[in-house]
């Protein structure tokens, strides 16, 4: 069953990425960019351990990937359908639902919302949410009855707990800045990116930069979550690729300094996590 896990999630990465290809670079691109965004995308840390542990956010990556393909191919259905799919595998890309709403994709706005509730209503009936791992830690992580104390968790208030305190991956020591000060300022840094994504993207509603803006989601995904783990950085391939894209194609236009802070966020993200 692993294996076959494996060779799935093998699948779903090749898939993703043939698609960023395309939309990118077109149906011919050159052999040698090809093999660049590869080599980028093969050495990533954070997607070389979502395919080690057989991570679901592989299969988001490709949900997402293929709904601004569709999107791009005016199929509003299907990308409504795979972003409600994606929602509800783990709840993080249902940012990109009031996103359709906001560029206007109102068909694929009510697709992913009938798609959500389809899956609420079955998952209900036949599980419950009170049985759901992620809803129960997102939970007591959110009314802050936990701490956050697994060293891999990258949310913005664990990186602070780390900050502020010695920390043993095994046994993590109180931290008595946490409850009242450290917290409260992970939750105002949160509701910042997500304040600032929203202004960003209202301010450009009338625009076509729908890769740019769906990788621009995918990262508030992972900073404005209160759970994050470093595999969670797969989706950080996005805006990497894009990067990766703009550097080759309009290199005049990019200034040092842009393509210099591409090459960090690259090391930083995938290598030193």
């Amino acid at each position: 069953a692993l294996t076959l896990i494996l060779l799935l999630d093998l699948g779903l990465v090749v898939m993703s990425f043939l698609l960023w290809v395309r939309m990118l670079f077109g149906a011919r691109p050159r052999v040698w960019i090809v093999a660049g965004l590869a080599c980028l995308w093969m050495n990533y840390f954070p997607l070389l351990e979502a395919i080690a542990g057989r991570e679901v956010e592989l299969l988001e990556l490709w949900l997402i990937t293929g709904a601004v393909w569709a999107l791009r191919k005016r199929r509003e259905v299907l990308a409504g359908a795979a972003v409600g799919v994606a929602a509800m595998t783990k709840f993080l890309p249902v940012v990109l639902i009031p996103y359709l709403w906001i560029k206007r994709f109102r068909t694929a706005f009510w697709a992913a919302v009938a798609t959500m509730l389809l899956i609420a209503g079955l998952a209900q009936w036949g599980l419950g949410f009170q049985h759901s791992v992620t809803f129960n830690l997102l939970a007591q992580e959110a009314s802050g009855d936990i701490l956050p104390s697994s060293y891999p968790n990258i949310a913005i208030s664990n990186v602070l707990y780390k900050m502020f305190t010695s920390f043993t991956p095994q046994e993590p020591p109180p931290a008595p800045l946490y409850p009242d000060v450290l917290r409260p300022i992970g939750i105002v840094l949160h509701a910042v990116i997500v304040i600032a994504c929203g202004w960003f993207l209202l301010q450009h509603r009338r625009s076509s930069l729908l890769e740019v803006e769906t990788a621009l989601l995918a990262l508030v995904m992972v900073l404005a979550a209160p759970h994050a783990k470093t595999y969670y950085l797969v989706f950080a391939l996005t805006a990497l690729s894009i990067g990766f894209a703009a550097c080759l194609r309009q290199p005049h236009v990019l200034s040092p300094l842009l393509k210099i802070a591409w090459g960090v966020a690259v090391v930083l993200s995938g290598f030193l996590v």
